[in-house]
């Protein structure tokens, strides 16, 4: 039986929503680091970004309009090659040192995190305090859809300023290391799964819900976003077993979970088996490749014996019963038994 942990919203300004685990890391983490972040200037962005009208750049979470949506999926793919140029420059050599690097730069909950020093007062304006905090994909989804703006101007150098900002803006490779793993990536690295759906809102503010599971565990959350509803449900779920999402697993680690859960599924498949070999031994017999065959044995009207024998490979069993079924059932257990499948039954020690 699956064992499910409902996490419950925290209420924020009178509504029931979610703030993540992980966008308070990285606040914590940006103002750990605001020394770094200071000796980065932003002028250049600043002034270009400070020219761009609300309506060219507010997305549908905020009440804009589906072309700045569509500006943001390019401007991530711009902002995406400026961050991975920076880091370059950061002496990070390993591909799992970049990778991490890269996926907490370049996250929405960094965007959101630095919203107020990358956005003129003119944008902010447009989006209340407590909805930066509960929607921090569209507060990433808006700093994208700027920067592909900023692009179409030709102005690649305030792009290339933004990305030193923002990399400074969480540290060091050895700060990167401090940040959580990504609870979903590190889920499915372990076997486990995520779906989502929409559970309820309204179109500028919708509620989805999530639900992880990881062998016997179960966890299930609700979030502003789809991203951040899968994110809580994933970190719950990991939390059942003991993981420290606040923490970086090492490859030993993983390797000895993994193994673990291995383990487990194959002992939860072969106490189903054994169940299955229980019930309904004919069935798997037959599942296997085996066949059984029955008939008539004598006895009189009131009371027949039916002769039944099974077959797997060069295993043969034969039995008796009053029943075609249920001397097939003894039949196919068994053979089953012979090939050590099925546990041979206890015999009841003689008493003298």
């Amino acid at each position: 039986m699956l064992m499910c942990v409902r996490l419950h919203a925290i209420s924020l300004c009178g509504s029931q929503r979610w703030i993540s685990h992980r966008s308070l890391s990285i606040v914590s983490l940006s103002k750990n680091r605001a020394t770094e972040r200071a000796n980065v200037e932003l002028d250049l962005w600043s002034a270009a970004v400070g020219r761009l009208e609300a309506e060219q750049v507010l997305p549908l979470g905020f009440g804009g309009v589906a072309a700045a949506n569509t500006a943001a999926w390019h401007g991530d793919k711009i902002l995406g090659a400026a961050i991975a140029g920076e880091l370059r420059s950061h002496g990070l050599t390993e591909v799992d040192q970049l990778s991490r690097a890269y996926a907490v730069v370049s996250s929405n909950a960094n965007l959101a995190a630095n919203v107020d020093a990358l956005l003129p007062n003119s944008l902010l304006a447009q989006i209340p305090m407590e909805r930066r905090l509960l929607q921090e994909h569209d507060c990433g989804t808006i700093v994208e859809a700027c920067v592909d703006l900023v692009a179409n101007a030709g102005n690649a150098a305030a792009i290339d300023e933004l990305a030193r900002y923002l990399v400074a803006s969480v540290g060091t490779a050895s700060a990167i290391a401090e940040v959580p793993t990504n609870p979903k990536s590190m889920l499915i690295e372990l076997g486990g799964s995520l779906s989502s759906d929409l559970a309820g809102g309204s179109a500028h503010m919708p509620v989805y819900r999530a639900e992880a599971t990881l062998g016997d565990l179960c966890a299930e959350a609700q979030g502003g976003s789809k991203k951040g509803a899968e994110r809580d449900a994933a970190t719950a779920v990991l939390q059942k077993t003991g993981i420290d999402c606040a923490a970086q697993l090492t490859q030993r680690q993983r390797v000895d979970l993994i193994d673990k859960l291995n383990v487990d599924k194959s002992n939860k498949m072969a106490a189903t088996a054994a169940r299955q070999m229980e019930t309904n031994p004919k069935g798997v017999l037959l599942s296997l490749g085996g066949f059984v065959t029955s008939e008539p044995a004598g006895g009189p009207a009131h009371m027949p014996v039916y002769r039944a024998e099974a077959n797997l490979g060069d295993l043969c069993a034969e039995v008796e019963g009053s029943s075609v079924k249920g001397a097939e059932r003894a039949a196919a257990m068994a053979v089953l038994q012979k090939t050590g499948l099925l546990a041979q039954p206890r015999t009841q020690p003689s008493s003298q």
